[in-house]
């Protein structure tokens, strides 16, 4: 007979209650160690979509240049988040001074950039206007940026998407993004592309070759010449050029129709604005200094000085510059006085820009004390900011040092005052500038292209205006 199984009597162990909290810890645990792992994946992954390891095709044949090298790697994987500006939205749709042909090419350029493939990139063609740590000169913020109607007219003429690739003194993406619904312009388009190796040297680096391949005559109508790739144009082409009109007078000779086309001038503000936007970081610094000096857009007026161009001037000459510049703007008020909005008043607030603090605090410190102006401000504030000057894009703290050796590189945040006082310049109503490009290049952004004068050859006089008044 088979004994009969025992009936335990004893109540049940606790081992559930017991192991519950050790069920729940170590499912904890899982969870952290898979989320951990989790991340490392996706963190490999964006790295490998940026730096075009995964789902990037071969680059092969004359395509495949010069390896890029750790600096420039590291670089792509910075820019590779590809953020657009969604506090703006670009104007040109609707537009009423941008041309048809302008309206065009911004469909186009976004329709081509949704249908490159790994597969098919090579069928596009590309004009990248650069700045790499190869090229020796680029030239300062207004040469390299200026041209841009210009550019879109020669990508449009060419058939070409039209990009802008720079690594000298940093990526444009630190100082500008594309807004929303405009032309994006940063390079790769593709991550099939971020591995691209740019030759050491532009494929075209004189304007007159860009001239002569969209029929621009010189004005006695003599042709110019093709001097670089007389055999035609690589898929992948770069361009580093610098002209004294920044392609102004080609753009207006060829307009589809000059009678009712309107001019370099007239479209570069929304032009400029399809295109390109203050960056996160120089949007910050904007904001604040508009908070901080109390300016407002088109309620106050703006003096820009140019006072290191090709030589280094004596103090002397920069302070009766200084001055000069602050009795151009007081005089050219007074004389536009009726039809200016805001107009002169002892309360005017006016911000002063400069290539030298020192300078700046002249032009401030004259306007406060002599003309009775105590509304003119600048974003220089204390003595001690000699110790950080400002820059030049290309030559750094060198502005008028002829050999490249000379020049000085910084981090990329020092160059921000660059975009950020050329914005504050253009929030301006009326404006007065010298020598160089800047100050016009703010002046074409702003919303009153007419209200301006130079200060440069215009020797002016103005008198206290609280006693005139």
């Amino acid at each position: 007979m088979a004994p009969r199984k025992r009936l335990s009597t004893a109540r049940p162990r606790k081992g559930i209650k017991i192991g519950l909290p050790l069920i729940v810890s170590f499912a904890l645990v899982l969870f952290l160690l898979l989320a951990q792992l989790y991340g490392h994946v996706l963190s490999k992954s964006t790295e490998m979509a940026s730096d075009g390891t995964a789902g990037s095709s071969s680059l092969g044949g004359s395509h495949q240049r010069n390896s890029p090298t750790k600096a420039r790697q590291q670089s792509s994987l910075q820019i590779a988040k590809r953020t657009i500006s969604l506090q703006y939205v670009a104007p040109w749709r609707k537009s009423k001074v941008l041309p048809d042909w302008m309206k065009e090419y911004f469909v186009w350029h976004q329709k081509s950039l949704k249908e490159i493939t790994n597969e098919n990139w090579d069928q596009y063609k590309y004009l990248v206007i650069r700045c790499l740590e190869s090229d020796t000169k680029c030239g300062g913020a207004a040469d390299r940026l200026k041209p841009l109607p210009f550019m879109l007219l020669l990508a449009k003429k060419l058939n070409r998407l039209l990009f802008y690739k720079w690594e000298r003194p940093a990526a444009l993406e630190e100082f500008l993004v594309p807004p929303q619904d405009g032309l994006d312009w940063r390079w790769p388009p593709h991550p099939a592309l971020a591995n691209y190796s740019f030759p050491t040297e532009a494929d075209i680096p004189l304007a007159q070759d860009l001239y002569a391949r969209i029929g621009y005559q010189k004005p006695d109508g003599t042709k110019y010449r093709i001097s670089y790739l007389r055999h035609g144009m690589p898929n992948i082409t770069t361009v580093l050029v610098q002209s004294d009109g920044h392609g102004m007078p080609q753009y207006n000779a060829l307009r589809q129709n000059n009678a009712t086309e309107a001019t370099y001038d007239e479209v570069f503000r929304d032009c400029w604005n399809s295109v390109f936007v203050p960056s996160t970081a120089v949007q910050a610094i904007i904001d604040q200094s508009m908070a901080d000096l109390d300016l407002k857009h088109d309620q106050y007026h703006s003096i820009h000085v140019r006072s290191q161009y090709h030589s280094k001037m004596k103090e002397k000459v920069n302070t009766k510059m200084a001055k000069n510049s602050v009795n151009c703007l007081v005089q050219y008020l007074q004389e536009n006085n009726s039809t200016i909005q805001p107009p002169l008043r002892p309360d005017t607030r006016i911000f002063v820009a400069t290539d030298q603090n020192f300078v700046s605090r002249m032009a401030v410190e004259y306007a406060h004390g002599e003309l009775g102006l105590p509304n003119a401000v600048t974003r220089v504030v204390d003595d001690n900011s000699e110790e950080a000057p400002m820059l030049h894009l290309d030559r750094g703290e060198s502005f008028v040092a002829k050999k490249v050796e000379k020049w000085t590189r910084h981090d990329a945040s020092r160059y921000y005052d660059t975009f950020v006082d050329l914005y504050l310049l253009s929030y301006s109503k009326c404006m007065v500038f010298n020598v160089g490009n800047y100050g016009k290049w703010a002046n074409l952004l702003s919303s009153d292209i007419s209200c301006q004068f130079s200060h440069m050859k215009n020797k002016c006089n103005a008198v206290n205006f609280t006693k005139d008044h």
